[in-house]
């Protein structure tokens, strides 16, 4: 696969090489490349039939709304139809759980969230479900009832919340530390949301993560902020349920050596102790 990737590296300059493959990922290839000065870039390749889960027109979009926040790597090239993209290459390491500079992290999305840009497109979650959906035959019903308990809270508290513009998929391997800034990486998600959106996201891994990022962010948080923190996380348990599961549909397992059975298994677990959490608030 790099040597297919390095042909198309060559197509846009035949000048870079392809050094490594950056680990982690559900959704890219993404690489580092150099040039023949030792100038060091990102290249990155979406996998196969990405564009059913994002759009890239809208991405190039709103990296050029946010790219005077200096929050993201520069974008050399951009393939809409393909999603390929040639970035500079912040030096820097990804937070990891025992090095978290929670208030770097809360500063660069406050950064974002109060800079009153409006994005190109709304976060849609029940449009977005919904298109997912339509990709899998076989969905378990444990899904759909999470989702009726979602929606239900969506169309009361959630609705009239898509005022900021937000990462969306603010992950830590989509941080990277530098200088004392915190980058956001990959915003193939982006769009206007509700901020706690991105701090739920910052759970991905250990939702612990998310809340002391929420007390960092705003210590005067109240119980109804806390549930909206959860409902996000159940709603983004749900989302990553389906695509882990298309990926598993189209042979994404064997091509990337990662059980997107279990992942998405875990998923819908994961989705249910959230929702049992955010009931007992």
């Amino acid at each position: 696969m790099r040597d297919k990737h390095q042909v198309i590296l060559n197509r846009i300059n035949n000048k870079l090489e392809i050094i490594k493959r950056f680990s982690g990922g559900m959704s890219n290839y993404t690489y580092l490349v150099k040039d023949i000065d030792d100038n060091h870039y990102t290249f990155r390749v979406p996998f196969e039939n990405g564009k059913h889960f994002v759009n890239y027109e809208t991405e190039i979009l709103n990296i050029k709304l946010i790219e005077n926040l200096n929050l993201n790597n520069k974008t050399l090239f951009f393939d809409t139809k393909t999603g390929i993209k040639l970035s500079t290459f912040i030096e820097g390491h990804l937070p990891t759980d025992e090095m978290i500079d929670y208030y770097k992290i809360s500063e660069s999305l406050k950064k974002l969230h109060n800079s009153n840009l409006v994005l190109t497109n709304d976060y849609s979650p029940l449009t977005r479900l919904n298109k997912y959906e339509s990709l899998i035959n076989n969905i378990n019903l444990t899904y759909f009832k999470l989702k009726e308990e979602f929606i239900r809270y969506y169309l009361t508290d959630l609705y009239d919340k898509f005022n900021f513009p937000c990462h969306n998929d603010c992950q830590l391997n989509n941080l990277i530390s530098s200088n004392e800034n915190i980058y956001l990486l990959d915003w193939e998600f982006a769009g206007n949301n509700d901020y706690l959106y991105d701090i739920a996201a910052f759970g991905g891994q250990n939702f612990n993560n998310a809340l002391y990022l929420l007390e960092i962010y705003n210590p005067l948080y109240d119980n109804n902020d806390l549930k909206r923190l959860y409902s996000w996380k159940f709603f983004q348990c749900l989302q990553w349920y389906l695509v882990a599961s298309y990926k598993e549909i189209i042979g994404a397992s064997i091509e990337l050596n990662i059980d997107f059975k279990t992942v998405a298994e875990d998923y819908l677990i994961k989705s249910q102790y959230f929702y049992d959490k955010f009931k007992n608030l």
